[in-house]
């Protein structure tokens, strides 16, 4: 199986304004969003138009386009152990976005909501399995480390040594909200955002707002 690399986390910049299909596909960051209901509104909207393009692309790229018009919707949280749900009935993937959100997990939870669309079913059963199977082995990063922690006995079982650092890297990330070293018990971040070297803040340059993206189409 081949997979597509992502570029170094890099602290190079402290602030992102585009979110282009590249940036989305390539890049690993934490994207970071206002305390302010408005803002935060626009910030999340913004979200959900850089996935609405990224759906498109994965569509054509793992789907063959044959997936149908999905709406993207960006929301707050549920739960932080729910990252995105998928509704049927009016054809809408919900990602919930927490304050700082990795942008592998975007990804991860996009991809594992349109393996429900291409299965038409909620269910996380062998249908669902095999589907995201074969999406990862097409060379999705993303849908290859859900397909991981989805095998059976999958924990500490790694087929390489590259595989492994990359997976027990991308874990580490993952536990960072039942970390007491980055979040303490009130929600409160122990790591402020000035001392955050992965942090991007959400700039938002005017109103932009999430559209359905026609199947098949081109980002």
């Amino acid at each position: 199986m081949t997979t597509t690399k992502t570029k170094p986390i890099t602290p190079a910049m402290r602030t992102v304004e585009e979110l282009s299909i590249e940036d989305l596909s390539n890049s690993n960051y934490r994207l970071g969003f206002s305390s302010q209901k408005d803002e935060r509104a626009e910030q999340f909207a913004w979200v959900a138009e850089g996935l609405a393009g990224l759906y498109a692309h994965y569509n054509r790229v793992y789907f063959g386009g044959r997936l149908p018009t999905f709406r993207i919707v960006a929301a707050e949280p549920k739960t932080f152990f729910i990252t995105g749900t998928y509704e049927e009935e009016s054809s809408t993937i919900y990602v919930y976005l927490t304050d700082r959100i990795w942008i592998e997990l975007l990804r991860e939870t996009l991809i594992h909501e349109m393996v429900h669309v291409s299965i038409a079913s909620g269910e996380h059963d062998e249908r669902f399995r095999a589907e995201l199977h074969r999406v990862a082995e097409m060379g999705h990063e993303d849908a290859a480390y859900d397909d991981w922690t989805k095998s059976e006995g999958w924990n500490g079982t790694f087929r390489s040594a590259e595989e492994k650092d990359r997976w027990e890297a991308r874990l580490e990330r993952s536990s960072e909200w039942g970390s007491p070293d980055f979040i303490d018990d009130n929600g409160d971040f122990v790591v402020k955002e000035e001392d955050d070297p992965y942090l991007r803040r959400v700039e938002v340059r005017g109103h932009v707002a999430a559209q359905p993206v026609p199947s098949g189409a081109r980002p």
